[in-house]
């Protein structure tokens, strides 16, 4: 099992977006969790040398315009958290 460092929690997000499938509101919430989350750990994130790349991820998913480059940002993020130890929760 995985040593996490860290729990990004977007199960709510996950569900809703299952429900109404709208992949652009998804996105402008997830931005705004992934902000919330840098701000809530900024010191881990400066550590750990991610901070940036975290708010280029919130970025681009809150200028999103459709479901494949939310889906492409999301693989991002999935990559980046993967390296840092981060659980992206998702259900």
């Amino acid at each position: 099992m995985a040593n996490w460092k860290q729990t990004l929690d977007i199960t709510d997000l996950m569900e809703t977006f299952e429900q109404n499938e709208d992949a652009l509101t998804f996105a402008k919430k997830a931005s705004i969790r992934i902000t919330k989350f840098i701000e809530a750990n900024q010191s881990w994130a400066d550590r750990n040398d991610i901070t940036d790349d975290l708010e280029e991820i919130a970025e681009s998913l809150s200028y999103a315009d459709d479901t494949a480059e939310v889906d492409y940002i999301l693989a991002d993020l999935y990559d980046l958290a993967d390296n840092a130890r981060i659980w992206v929760k998702t259900f």
